[in-house]
């Protein structure tokens, strides 16, 4: 008999202390994302032309939190709300933001953002990859921006 309990406990031990799932968890996809991004370029996907952020501009910006939650700034104004994301996309389904006179880069960020609203219920769905450091926003068939963490 205890022999027995010795196995039992030994067999429990070693189912314990034994993992072999070692892929990625949804968890550890939304971390990626999780962290401060910086607006680098909005770009061509084919690899063409691209409008980088202008010199002595301050820089647009974008947080997003483990709560679902995001804040940003461009030159002259302020965003914030919340989001979802899977695998692909990232739902911004609440974007409240300030209305002063915006930089032409601002603009063009705005603008983007617009593309990518859906008519019927307003949410912005923007496609988006993470590679390293970069996490690239496809907001047309062919264009997307380029942020790099913070």
């Amino acid at each position: 008999m205890k022999h027995l309990k010795w196995l039992l406990l030994s067999g429990m031990l070693l189912m314990l202390s034994c993992n072999s799932d070692d892929s990625t968890t949804d968890e550890e996809t939304d971390n990626k994302l999780i962290g401060t991004w910086e607006l680098l370029r909005h770009e061509n996907i084919d690899g063409g032309s691209a409008n980088e952020s202008p010199a002595g501009e301050s820089p647009i910006t974008i947080t997003f939190s483990p709560d679902n939650n995001y804040t940003g700034s461009t030159q002259n104004n302020e965003f914030d709300g919340e989001f979802e994301n899977d695998e692909q996309s990232i739902i911004l389904t609440k974007f409240v933001t300030t209305a002063v006179s915006e930089t032409e880069w601002g603009t063009t960020f705005y603008n983007a953002l617009g593309e990518s609203t859906q008519e019927n219920n307003l949410n912005i769905v923007l496609q988006y990859a993470i590679s390293s450091d970069s996490l690239f926003l496809k907001y047309n068939e062919t264009r997307r921006m380029l942020l790099i963490q913070k």
